[in-house]
C-alpha cells in the first residue's frame, strides 16, 4: 500500500528497467528464438479521413494495416531503411516484421521485460535493455551476438554514436550518495575508458557530425561539448538562460530553447548565429512548446495550443505558423515527405497532414487510447506509428487498407460520462497508485471490522466552488462515494463517514500500528466536457505524516470508446 512515485512509475513503464543486476563483463550469447508464423490483417473498404473540406488525392495516406491483430501489447519499436519493424511486446519478446505485417523472426532471452529497441548506425544490430540491467545485441536474423551486464541499475536509455558505440547511464542503489556512471560500450560489448562529471541528467544530449556529445541542462546555463573518445570537456557555451530543449542541425548548428518564448542558435564555436522570439502570443501566460526537426531546412516549434511554427534553420526568419487548435494538443512528432506534406501527430492521439505553408489538410483521431509514440519513416514515403499497444502502417497503397472496428459511440449524457470516468479513475488508482492488479474484484458492503492489515481507502468528492486553496480541489468533507481496497478486493462502503473514521483511527491515529504508510487517496472531477469526450479530474495520495502528492490529470475518450490519460500537471509534493 506504500505510494509509488509517479516519476519512476512512467520510468518503469517505458524503459522496463525494474530489476538488480551484478558484474560488469561481456557474457556468452544464447541461442535465438525460431521464427514464427506471417500474419496478414483482414481488408475491407477504406473509411474516409478527412475531417477538413480540401481537395483529396487518389493516393492519400491511409490506415494499411495493424500488427498484431492480437496477442501482447507493443511497448515500443524502431523501424530500419529497409522497411524491417523491430518491435518489443510486453513479454519482452522481440518481433522483426516487414511492412506487409508478416513476421519475419522472435527473440526473447533469459529475462521478463525488456526496453523499446534501437539500432546500430549500420542497421546490422538490434539492441535491447532488458529488465536485469544487461545491454543484448541481436543481429538482423535474430541471432543474440553480444549482452552486457551493468554492476548498477541502468537508469536512462541508451543511445548509440555515430562510431557505433553504446552509451548508458548507470547508478549505484548500494552507495549512500547514488553515485551515477556513464559506460561506454563497443560494439562487441567491451567496456571502452570513459569517464564524465554528471552536471546535468544524461537524457539530456545530443551527438555532433565527428561523433562528440553535446550535453545540457536546465539548471546550468550551459551547453558542454564532450570528447568522446575521452570524456574530456572541449567546449563550454554560457547561454545566460537555462536550456531547456536543443536539437542540432546541419553543419552542427546548436539550436536551442533558453525560456519559455524564445530560441537560439549558435555555432559549435559558440558563435551566436540567429534568436528567434515569437510574438502575438499571450504575454501572460506560460508557454510549452516542442522543438521538432526532421533534417531538413526547417525548425518546427509545435505549442500546447495547437499552434505550429515553421522556422527557417539558417537564419531564424518565421516562414508561416498554423492556426490555433487546442482541441488537438500538442504536437509531439513530425515527419516531412518529399512532396512537401507535413504529417504530424499530437499529444491528444490526433494524426494531422499539413502542406508545405502550414495549412492543416485534414485531421483524424487515432482508434485506440494512449500517448502515441514517434511518427517513423518506411520506405515508399509510408509511415510507421507506435501507439494504444500496436504498430500501425500508413500506406498509399490501396491494396492495403484496416478500418478500425466500429466506435463505441458517445456516453448518453455527462452523468453517463461522469461514471464512466469513475470507473477509469479506479482502475488509474488501484493499478498505478496502489500497485494492484487490473482483474480486482468488486463488491459493497462494510468490511473495516475486518479490515486486512494493509488495506486502502479511495474517496470521491465534489469539486470546490471558486476554490483558490492549492492544497484542497475537492471537498472531503461531503464525500459522494467511498471503496477500501484490500487483498485485491475493491468495497464500496456503505455508511462513508464511518468508513473514513474507521480508516483514520486504525492506520493514521493509532500508535500501535505497524502500518509503514498510509494508503488513502481521493479524487474528483472537475471539469467534463461539452462534447462528453475530455475532461479535468484532481486525484491526491497521502502516504503518511508529510507523504504525499496531487495532481491533475487531463482525460479523453478514445474513438474505441476507453478513457487514457494525455497529460498531468503536479500541484504539490510533501
Amino acid at each position: 500500500m506504500i505510494k509509488k512515485s509517479t516519476t519512476a512509475l512512467l520510468l518503469s513503464l517505458v524503459m522496463l528497467l525494474v530489476s538488480a543486476c551484478e558484474g560488469l563483463q561481456p557474457i556468452q550469447t544464447e541461442t535465438p528464438v525460431p521464427s514464427s508464423t506471417a500474419t496478414r490483417p483482414p481488408t475491407s473498404t477504406p473509411q474516409p479521413t478527412s475531417t477538413v473540406e480540401v481537395e483529396v488525392k487518389s493516393e492519400m495516406i491511409h490506415l494499411g494495416m495493424i500488427w498484431p491483430q492480437e496477442g501482447a501489447n507493443i511497448v515500443g519499436g524502431i523501424a530500419d531503411s529497409k522497411g524491417v519493424i523491430y518491435l518489443v511486446d510486453t513479454t519482452g519478446t522481440l518481433h522483426a516484421v516487414d511492412v506487409n505485417g508478416t513476421e519475419l523472426w522472435n527473440y526473447k532471452g533469459d529475462y521478463e521485460f525488456a526496453s523499446t529497441p534501437f539500432l546500430s548506425p549500420d542497421e546490422k544490430t538490434i539492441y535491447l535493455v532488458d529488465d536485469q540491467d544487461q545491454v543484448l545485441a541481436v543481429d538482423t536474423s535474430g541471432k543474440q551476438t553480444m549482452r552486457f551486464k551493468a554492476d548498477s541499475r541502468i537508469v536512462s536509455f541508451p543511445t548509440v554514436g555515430p562510431d557505433g558505440s553504446i552509451y548508458l547511464e548507470t547508478i549505484d542503489r548500494e552507495s549512500k550518495t547514488f553515485d551515477n556512471k556513464i559506460y561506454r560500450l563497443a560494439p562487441d560489448g567491451t567496456v571502452e575508458n570513459f569517464s564524465i562529471s554528471l552536471i546535468d541528467r544524461w537524457e539530456d544530449h545530443a551527438f555532433l557530425s565527428n561523433g562528440g556529445i553535446v550535453r545540457w541542462g536546465w539548471w546550468n546555463n550551459e551547453v558542454i561539448a564532450v570528447q568522446t573518445s575521452t570524456g574530456e570537456e572541449v567546449l563550454q557555451c554560457k547561454t545566460k538562460k537555462p536550456v531547456t530543449q536543443l536539437v542540432v542541425g546541419p553543419d552542427d548548428l546548436l539550436i536551442y530553447a533558453v525560456d519559455e518564448k524564445s530560441i537560439k542558435a549558435i555555432k559549435s564555436d559558440c558563435t551566436d548565429v540567429w534568436s528567434f522570439k515569437w510574438k502575438d502570443l499571450d504575454a501572460d501566460k506560460r508557454i510549452q512548446y516542442n522543438l521538432l526537426y526532421d533534417g531538413g531546412d526547417f525548425l518546427y516549434v509545435a505549442h500546447d495550443n495547437g499552434l505550429f511554427q515553421a522556422v527557417a534553420i539558417e537564419d531564424g526568419k518565421l516562414l508561416w505558423q498554423s492556426e490555433s487548435n487546442p482541441e488537438v494538443g500538442r504536437v509531439v512528432s513530425i515527419v516531412t515527405q518529399e512532396d512537401g506534406t507535413i504529417y504530424a501527430i499530437s499529444s491528444r492521439a490526433q494524426f494531422m497532414a499539413f502542406d508545405q505553408n502550414g495549412k492543416l489538410l485534414w485531421e483524424q483521431e487515432v482508434y485506440k487510447p494512449g500517448i502515441p509514440g514517434l511518427l517513423q519513416k518506411l520506405p515508399n514515403n509510408e509511415l510507421l506509428l507506435i501507439q494504444g499497444g500496436q504498430a500501425m502502417i500508413y500506406s498509399y497503397d490501396q491494396a492495403l487498407t484496416y478500418t478500425p472496428p466500429e466506435g463505441a459511440g458517445l456516453p448518453a449524457d455527462e452523468d453517463a460520462a461522469r461514471e464512466e470516468i469513475i470507473s477509469f479513475v479506479l482502475d488509474f488508482i488501484v493499478t498505478n497508485e496502489i500497485g494492484g492488479t487490473a482483474n480486482y474484484i468488486e463488491s459493497s458492503g462494510m468490511p473495516w471490522v475486518d479490515a486486512a492489515p494493509q488495506a486502502n481507502i479511495i474517496v470521491y468528492s465534489p469539486p470546490k466552488e471558486n476554490s483558490n486553496d492549492s492544497w484542497s480541489y475537492i471537498d472531503s468533507d461531503h464525500p459522494i462515494s467511498v471503496w477500501w481496497y484490500a487483498d485485491n478486493q475493491l468495497t464500496k462502503v456503505e455508511d462513508m463517514q464511518k468508513a473514513i473514521d474507521e480508516y483514520e483511527q486504525i492506520y493514521m491515529n493509532d500508535p500501535q500500528s505497524d502500518i509503514f504508510a498510509w494508503g488513502s487517496y481521493d479524487f474528483g472531477i472537475l471539469e467534463i466536457g461539452k462534447d462528453l469526450r475530455s475532461a479535468k479530474i484532481y486525484v491526491g495520495a497521502s502516504c503518511g505524516p508529510l507523504c504525499g502528492h496531487g495532481l491533475f490529470y487531463y482525460l479523453q475518450r478514445s474513438a474505441s470508446g476507453e478513457w487514457w490519460i494525455y497529460d498531468a500537471v503536479d500541484l504539490w509534493v510533501s
